[in-house]
């Protein structure tokens, strides 16, 4: 995040020189330095990792269920649960390049099945394998939105809605969790640019402070759009 023109704020809050060549930068943190040091991972396809990600991170799929317990009980609590389990799969960073819609590299991916009058099947999410430990707590809330949507409607959302709700969810989960690099992640999650991230967090956000996370969901599954919208 660019200070002031002349210096860069990394999640963790460490400063760097806007105007200077930096030879690494952890792909998580958005830390720079001018020389990688030897901590630093490469995870694959140019996925750097700093020592500070790497200390609490999901690396091995046997870490994956104590953290989407945690994600589950999160996401309950706002009256979300799945209809059918999905399994969660931990992949290396090249498999999600295709939907990083030319903005770096994707953390996760859900592949939805559509069938003519049914609800969506879940046949898969797959989370990059090595996110520390609070970003992958907002990517998987991130994709159980989807699957949530998807087991109770038929068709699409409009790429707005269907991100905008799976990033206002991320963002709700990630307030459980107290941390600064958690804090931050919203925070950027607040004030994206994006036209689909950014700004479709803001409608769907805007639309809970209205009428409630329930009549925001309610409205998604019977008429696939937002109350507001409704109403205009």
């Amino acid at each position: 995040m660019p200070v002031n023109g002349a210096a860069l704020l990394a999640l963790r809050g460490d400063l760097s020189c806007a105007g200077h060549r930096e030879s690494a930068t952890c792909a998580f943190c958005e830390h720079r330095v001018r020389v990688r040091p030897a901590t630093w991972r490469d995870l694959g396809s140019g996925v750097l990792r700093c020592e500070l990600c790497a200390h609490d991170a999901v690396d091995l799929q046997r870490q994956v269920a104590p953290v989407l317990g945690r994600v589950r009980q999160s996401l309950a609590l706002r009256g979300l649960t799945l209809r059918e389990p999905a399994k969660v799969r931990l992949v290396p960073p090249h498999e999600l390049l295709e939907f990083g819609r030319g903005q770096g590299h994707a953390l996760g991916a859900t592949t939805i099945r559509y069938r003519r009058d049914e609800p969506g099947k879940v046949t898969d999410i797959r989370i990059v394998a090595g996110l520390p430990v609070e970003l992958f707590y907002g990517v998987a809330a991130h994709e159980f939105g989807h699957a949530w949507l998807a087991q109770r409607r038929h068709g699409r959302l409009r790429p707005e809605i269907a991100e905008g709700l799976s990033e206002a969810l991320a963002y709700g989960v990630l307030r459980d969790l107290e941390a600064p690099l958690a804090a931050q992640i919203r925070e950027r999650m607040r004030i994206n640019p994006d036209p689909v991230y950014g700004a479709g967090f803001r409608l769907v956000r805007d639309a809970i402070l209205r009428f409630g996370l329930s009549g925001v969901l309610d409205s998604l599954v019977r008429a696939g759009e937002l109350p507001g919208r409704l109403l205009a």
